[in-house]
């Protein structure tokens, strides 16, 4: 058994904590795991970092050992007493007990010099978060995230390929996202039933949050029936009248019967743009 392991043993049998399956929990148990992910998130000393899902603390451990300061997200209050005992050796902890589909994450980064996010997201959650990290954080450095193997080909998704979405629109605009590690179900415990990666997304451009959200509503608009035809979405979705759209389309020269599913990020981000100059 890992020292890792052991000790994370003794910490849940302690406070009398069994994983939660319902809430996705999967704890990494691989020291080395664990400072490969620190390494590729790239934490410096003047890092402020995002954890979402901070569960017993031992990835928030590697993190406050690197970063300048880390803000630590965990609705399960039987990991209290855990964490509260990591930040008596770390004072750069910071705790927020509380779901991170409620919390303000642009509020509680604000003051960050070299903002980064760093989540080990359950599956059941992982879209809805992502996409609230880019939302909300558009101006973060970099952002890791350890999810499921299918979470992370949705982000990397590409246009015309079924899993190509808002996610992957929204991850685009953000910058590029790669794969920097496939994690195995055994360096969990407990074990998930299928593979995970370690997701990087690094920012290449400065959207503003308000933008971002907007780009999101319209994407989830368009992408409602995504196997009909641009034109017809349009109609039943933005505007009954899509007379300009059809002179947008010509003007990029773009086939009128051309599916949003195959449209690039890049392509996507103009015609949101210029749609937002008409309303």
């Amino acid at each position: 058994m890992s020292s890792l392991r052991k000790n994370l043993r003794i910490r849940l049998d302690a406070g009398g904590i069994e994983p939660n399956r319902l809430l996705g929990q999967h704890f990494l148990i691989e020291e080395t795991v664990l400072e490969k992910i620190a390494i590729a998130a790239d934490v410096r000393m003047k890092s402020t970092v995002l954890e979402i899902g901070a569960g017993p603390g031992q990835f928030t451990e590697v993190l406050a050992a690197r970063a300048k300061a880390v803000c630590a997200i965990e609705k399960d209050t039987r990991f209290l007493p855990i964490l509260e005992e990591v930040k008596k050796a770390h004072s750069n902890l910071r705790i927020v007990l509380q779901d991170a589909r409620e919390v303000s994450f642009a509020d509680l980064m604000s003051n960050a010099e070299d903002p980064l996010v760093a989540a080990n997201l359950p599956y059941y959650l992982t879209t809805e978060l992502m996409e609230k990290c880019l939302i909300e954080l558009p101006f973060a450095r970099r952002m890791t995230f350890l999810v499921q193997k299918e979470a992370a080909e949705r982000v990397m998704a590409t246009p015309g390929t079924k899993q190509y979405g808002p996610l992957a629109v929204l991850a685009a605009r953000y910058g590029t996202s790669h794969a920097a590690l496939q994690v195995a179900p055994g360096s969990f415990m407990p074990p998930p039933k299928v593979g995970s990666t370690v997701l990087v997304l690094n920012k290449l451009t400065s959207t503003d949050a308000g933008d971002m959200a907007a780009f999101h509503s319209f994407l989830t608009k368009l992408f409602s029936t995504r196997r009909k035809t641009l034109q017809s979405t349009w109609r039943r979705e933005i505007s009954e009248d899509s007379g300009s759209l059809d002179v947008w389309l010509q003007e990029h020269a773009i086939d009128s019967r051309v599916r949003v599913e195959q449209l690039a990020s890049e392509t996507l981000w103009e015609l949101f743009k210029w749609n937002e100059a008409l309303v």
